[in-house]
């Protein structure tokens, strides 16, 4: 664990990527950050940009 100056942390965690962590790291939303793996970030880029979507575009 580290302790970045703005008082936030970075983990370091050994996982496997499957729908249950998904829905982890998605029910902290705009409260985290993934940073690797690549494939990981891109599937979080894509659903909460899929999901801000619905909110930005009203009908």
């Amino acid at each position: 664990m580290e302790r970045l100056a703005d008082g936030s942390v970075i983990l370091e965690i050994e996982v496997v990527i499957n729908h249950e962590l998904e829905r982890v790291f998605f029910g902290y939303a705009e409260g985290i950050h993934v940073l690797y793996p690549k494939t990981l970030v891109e599937l979080m880029g894509r659903k909460l940009k899929k999901a801000a979507e619905q909110y930005t575009h009203s009908k």
